[in-house]
């Protein structure tokens, strides 16, 4: 129920619902007293800014369209006609659901934020700037948006935001931009608009990410020499490949499938239990460290999928007792 009090002479109220199921809607006027009831000459309704013709009592019910609209009222008193005194409400009211979860990247740190609007009124429904998730109603009525957006610009390669929204368990859109701070790039937010019917749920869900870095060494025994090579691939693609002592690193996106590769291209000379050796780490977690000995022909593999943010190093080195 919304109460809005209007300050002259003779203190009135006008009073109602903000949202009706059907299109029968009901407003009063109250007041502080009888005594100052009974200093009203005249009362004033107005839809929509319209004057409402032949209503000269406290009361205002009747029939009006499905949609958003605003009644307002005044009084006339022996001081003449006071302000008018508004309240906004929706007939044909339905509420529908929405789950909404915002996922940052925290290390290293995306930055990513999410608002959800309604389209009629401007109003900010959700303001979501750190992860977060939750439900709420939405107006089948109001066209509402949800704006994913950075406040900061971010340094890390390949930092993108995403938005992906789920309409009745169908997604109906997927989108992503760079982490760009959108004081700096307006067009740099991702928008999706929509206008809901009285059946639709959706699931709103906004995250940031990064592509991993991958970092590689290979080590080779030089005196006496025992010979390794490596190699990175993705599929079919060759991300880097190594037949001599070297190290760099390589770009690498997120999600992507990966293999790690360590050979042996010839038999070693004059060397006592020559192995070799490829040790994999993510964010100084060791994944896999596999030794062979180094016989031509000789490989060790490991396959892993790339994750946002990760850092990995890939290590491929020779010995021999």
């Amino acid at each position: 129920m919304a109460n809005t009090s209007c300050l002259t002479t003779t203190p009135f109220s006008l009073t109602g619902d903000t949202s009706f199921d059907d299109q029968q809607v009901s407003f009063q006027l109250a007041f502080n007293s009888q005594s100052d009831r009974d200093t009203v000459k005249a009362f004033e309704w107005y839809l929509d800014e319209n004057l409402v013709i032949d209503q000269n009592l406290p009361e205002l019910t009747g029939e009006v369209a499905c949609g958003n609209h605003t009644v307002a009222a005044r009084i006339l008193t022996d001081e003449g006609w006071s302000g008018l005194q508004s309240l906004d409400f929706t007939t044909c009211f339905v509420a529908i659901g929405v789950d909404y979860t915002l996922a940052e990247q925290a290390v290293p740190f995306v930055d990513v934020n999410m608002q959800i609007k309604d389209q009629v009124t401007g109003a900010i429904i959700k303001d979501l700037y750190w992860a977060d998730s939750g439900t709420l109603s939405l107006n089948t009525l109001d066209k509402f948006s949800v704006e994913v957006y950075a406040v900061y610009t971010s340094v890390l390669p390949g930092a993108v935001m995403y938005l992906q929204v789920t309409k009745n368990g169908e997604v109906v859109f997927e989108g992503t931009k760079p982490a760009v701070a959108l004081s700096e790039n307006p067009g740099s937010s991702i928008i999706f608009r929509d206008t809901p019917a009285s059946t639709d749920h959706y699931e709103l869900f906004a995250a940031s990410y990064s592509d991993p870095s991958l970092n590689y060494t290979l080590a080779e025994q030089l005196d006496p020499f025992v010979d390794a090579n490596l190699q990175i691939k993705s599929g079919e693609q060759v991300l880097a490949d190594v037949v001599f002592s070297g190290s760099g690193t390589v770009n690498v996106t997120k999600d992507e499938p990966v293999t790690f590769i360590a050979t042996v291209g010839q038999d070693s000379v004059g060397t006592t239990n020559p192995t070799f050796n490829l040790t994999v780490t993510k964010n100084g977690a060791e994944l896999t460290n596999q030794t062979h000995a180094a016989n031509a022909g000789a490989i060790l593999t490991y396959d892993t999928t790339m994750e946002s943010g990760a850092v990995y190093e890939m290590v491929v080195s020779t010995h021999s007792d």
